[in-house]
C-alpha cells in the first residue's frame, strides 16, 4: 500500500505541473482530461477521541490533494471518471494520532442505445473513526476504517410507459488497527424495481431489495460471525411529487432473519431523499431511512436515520447551510450473545457559510455539535474552514 500511496503522489505532483504550467486543464487526446481537485483545511475540536470524561481537544490540520480524471469522447456510449484524494492529518498537540488516508471513487455510465442504460460504481475509503462510534462502549482509541463499495445498476425502458432495473451492491467494512475488538462486516445488495411512468415527471416504483449481511467475529470478546438475510418489499414516486418538491420516497416492510438461533426481526421500513425549493433562494432536502444494520460491535441493530439541510443563497458570492441530523438504534435483546435490549441516539446541527466567487476556488467556515447517548456518551464541538481549489 505504502508503494501504492507513493506512486499516486508522484502522478499528482506530476499532474499538476503540467496543469498550473498550462491551461484550467490537462487535455489528453479527445476522451482523456485532467483536473486538479484539492483542499486544505483546519478543524478544533473540543473531544477528539470522542470520550465522556477525559476529553482530549486539540487543532487538527488537513492537506488533501486530489485530482479527478474524466474519460468519454462524444457521441461514444461509455463515460468514466476517476477521483483521487490523499489526506494528511497532522494534529497539533497528539502528534501520535497523525495519519495518511486514500480516498479512490470510480463512476461511470454505459449507455449503448435509449432501451438499456447501465451506472457502476467504485470507491475505497480510508477512514479514521473513534472506537466510542461503533457501539462498543470503549471510549480510548482512534481506529483506521478501510471502506470498499461497488455497485451496478441496469435498466430496462420496456416501453415508453413501463421500465424494469435490477441492480448488485457490495459494501466491506474493515479495521487497519485494533481489528481484534471490532466486527467486520460485508454486505451484498440486490434491489430490484418495476418503474410506472404515471406522467412525464412522475414515476410510480414498486420494489423488492434482497440483503445479504456477513457480520465477522469480535475476537476480544469471543463473539463468533453470523450471516443475516433482510427482504424489503416497498412501493413508492420518484421525479416532481409536488410543484416545488421533487425526489424520491418508499414505504414498505423489512424482514430479518439469523443464521443462528435467533427470532426473526421485521419492521416497517421507509427511505426517502426530498428537496423542497422553498423559494428562488432558498431550498430545502429531506434525508431519511429505516433500516437493519450490524455494528461494530457485532450486534444487529434497527436504524432510524432522519437528516435535513438547508441552503440560503445570500448572493452569488456567499450561501448559509444549517443541517441537523438524528440517528436512533434500537438493538434487540439477544439470549445467545448475552446482550440486553437498549436504544442509542445521535444529534447532530451545523451551521456553515459558504464563499464561492468562482467555480475554480471556494471557502467555507462554520461550527458542529454532536451529542450521543449511547454506550459511549459523548459531546463533540467543532469550529472548521475550508479552502477548495479546483482547476
Amino acid at each position: 500500500m505504502n508503494f501504492l500511496r507513493l506512486n499516486l503522489l508522484y502522478i499528482y505532483y506530476i499532474l499538476l505541473h503540467l496543469t498550473l504550467a498550462g491551461s484550467s486543464f490537462v487535455q489528453i487526446g479527445d476522451a482523456i482530461s485532467v483536473n486538479i481537485d484539492s483542499s486544505v483545511s483546519y478543524k478544533n475540536s473540543s473531544n477528539v477521541i470522542r470520550t465522556q470524561s477525559n476529553e482530549l481537544s486539540d487543532g487538527i490540520y488537513r492537506f488533501s490533494p486530489g485530482a479527478l480524471i474524466t474519460f468519454g469522447a462524444r457521441d461514444t456510449s461509455l463515460d468514466m471518471s476517476l477521483k483521487v484524494i490523499y489526506d494528511f492529518l497532522e494534529y497539533n498537540k497528539y502528534s501520535d494520532l497523525d495519519t495518511e488516508l486514500l480516498k479512490v471513487t470510480l463512476n461511470g455510465s454505459y449507455d449503448p442505445n435509449p432501451i438499456l442504460n447501465n451506472i457502476f460504481s467504485y470507491s475505497y475509503n480510508e477512514g479514521e473513526n473513534a472506537i466510542s462510534e461503533f457501539s462498543t462502549g470503549a471510549q480510548d482509541v482512534l481506529v483506521e476504517t478501510v471502506t470498499e463499495r461497488a455497485s451496478f445498476l441496469t435498466q430496462y425502458n420496456y416501453s415508453p410507459k413501463l421500465s424494469l432495473s435490477l441492480g448488485a451492491n457490495l459494501v466491506d467494512l474493515s479495521y487497519d488497527t485494533h481489528a481484534d475488538r471490532l466486527a467486520a462486516k460485508e454486505t451484498f445488495n440486490i434491489p430490484i424495481k418495476l418503474i410506472y411512468r404515471y406522467s412525464e415527471k412522475l414515476n410510480i416504483v414498486y420494489g423488492v431489495s434482497i440483503t445479504d449481511t456477513k457480520v465477522g467475529e469480535r475476537l476480544s470478546l469471543n463473539y463468533p460471525k453470523y450471516d443475516t438475510d433482510s427482504s424489503y418489499y416497498n412501493i413508492g414516486l420518484n421525479g416532481e411529487i409536488l410543484p416545488k418538491l421533487t425526489g424520491s420516497f418508499d414505504l414498505g416492510y423489512r424482514t430479518l432473519s439469523f443464521s443462528y438461533t435467533n427470532k426473526d426481526f421485521n419492521s416497517f421500513g421507509a427511505t426517502s431523499n426530498l428537496t423542497w425549493q422553498v423559494t428562488p433562494k432558498f431550498k430545502t432536502s429531506l434525508r431519511a431511512s429505516r433500516d437493519f444494520d450490524a455494528a461494530g460491535s457485532g450486534s444487529t441493530y434497527r436504524s432510524t436515520n432522519g437528516n435535513i439541510f438547508s441552503i440560503y443563497t445570500i448572493n452569488s458570492d456567499y450561501k448559509l447551510s444549517l443541517n441537523y441530523g438524528r440517528t436512533l438504534k434500537f438493538f434487540r435483546a439477544d439470549a445467545f450473545r448475552g446482550t440486553q435490549s437498549r436504544y442509542e441516539t445521535l444529534d447532530s446541527v451545523a451551521l456553515k457559510l459558504h464563499y464561492i466567487p468562482s467555480v475554480n476556488y471556494s471557502l467555507s467556515a462554520g461550527y458542529r455539535y454532536i451529542e450521543s447517548d449511547a454506550q459511549s456518551d459523548y459531546i463533540l464541538k467543532e469550529y472548521n474552514i475550508t479552502a477548495r481549489v479546483k482547476y
